[in-house]
């Protein structure tokens, strides 16, 4: 009986040791599962965290480098724009200084000996220029000119002067104004064309 017993015990102990195993078996692989699933959960996160981390990175390089590139294209627009502005100040400058009295009178002069004795002209100039053009002229035209030539006042005109036959609205500019836009018609292609060959 006691051999039946122990024979029993042991059976039972015997049993028990192999569902204890089974079980912590079941145990150990269940949690090593779970723990591979949690690393490869982990690892799409890492992934994704660095992939879109990545997509930021390149947008905001991206973003950057337009945001540059607008900013080179507007300085280089602005810079010719302001070029542009200097380069017409200086030009009706140096034409306006270039439109002397003196320099007025020899072409009035040179007009007035091409016109016909008896036309009336009259010149239309700034209001700081007349009294000294008018003494310059008139002094020079006087003997020569039945009529003597006309000048009349507009605060309009800087430089220069404009010329029409008395009582025609039909005239002649040559304001400072008249001759920097004409010229600038010529020059200002190849101005543009040198700031953009070095743009």
């Amino acid at each position: 009986m006691d051999v039946k017993l122990d024979g029993l015990i042991e059976k039972i102990k015997q049993e028990g040791i192999a569902e204890a195993q089974r079980s912590a078996d079941e145990i150990i692989k269940k949690a090593e599962a779970e723990a591979q699933e949690i690393l490869e959960k982990a690892r799409r996160t890492a992934s994704q965290v660095e992939t879109e981390g990545q997509q930021n990175a390149d947008k905001l390089r991206a973003n950057a480098e337009a945001a540059i590139r607008q900013a080179a294209r507007d300085t280089i627009l602005v810079t010719k724009e302001n070029l542009q502005k200097l380069f017409d100040r200086v030009f009706k400058k140096e034409i306006a200084k270039t439109l002397s009295p003196e320099f007025i009178k020899e072409i009035i002069l040179a007009m007035v000996k091409s016109s016909a004795s008896n036309t009336k002209l009259e010149f239309v100039v700034s209001e700081k220029d007349v009294e000294k053009l008018e003494a310059l002229v008139l002094a020079a035209t006087r003997e020569s000119l039945k009529e003597p030539v006309t000048f009349r006042v507009d605060r309009g005109i800087a430089q220069g002067f404009r010329v029409s036959r008395k009582g025609e609205e039909v005239y002649y500019d040559f304001t400072d104004q008249s001759i920097a836009e004409v010229l600038q018609e010529f020059l200002n292609p190849a101005l543009r064309s040198l700031l953009d060959q070095n743009g």
